[in-house]
């Protein structure tokens, strides 16, 4: 198991609707379409684990606003874990999309490699691993502005 991320874009009614209630993605309806199962979804993300790498690459990168699609974490109690709901605006998703969209695949080799070797034996996995998700999320983000939409997210 673990603690994984998933996303998926919703209307501005949505999440102008849901914003201001107690629960920030209580009764929210993500947008489907007709799935071609041969294509991933385009209203979905799923950064499976990879959502803890990216927040810790937008932060030693400076990316603030790219940093919004990852935002939180859960709680953590005595027996277990309490996801972290949370939401990027409509007029927020394409700033971040742009700022996705500029990482450079050096800033994330940087992140696994100190410039001589990998900085252990997982590393080399782990920058292919994060460089997919994040390559995910640009398309997903870029996506989702063009269709003018906001996103619900769960990190739990």
């Amino acid at each position: 198991m673990g603690i994984r991320y998933f996303a998926k874009s919703i209307d501005t009614d949505d999440y102008l609707r849901i914003g201001a209630g107690p629960c920030p993605t209580c009764g929210a309806r993500p947008h489907t379409r007709e799935r071609d199962y041969e294509q991933p979804e385009p209203d979905e993300l799923d950064l499976d684990r990879s959502w803890h790498y990216l927040q810790r690459l937008f932060a030693s990168i400076g990316m603030t606003v790219a940093a919004e699609l990852v935002a939180g974490n859960v709680t953590n109690t005595w027996s277990g874990w309490i996801s972290h709901p949370g939401t990027v605006a409509p007029d927020r998703v394409r700033r971040v999309a742009v700022e996705l969209a500029s990482v450079r695949t050096d800033q994330v080799r940087a992140q696994f490699h100190n410039g001589e070797e990998w900085v252990d034996e997982r590393s080399e996995q782990d920058f292919d691993y994060v460089l997919e998700n994040l390559a995910a999320a640009v398309r997903f983000t870029a996506k989702v502005a063009s269709d003018n939409r906001g996103i619900v997210y769960y990190i739990g």
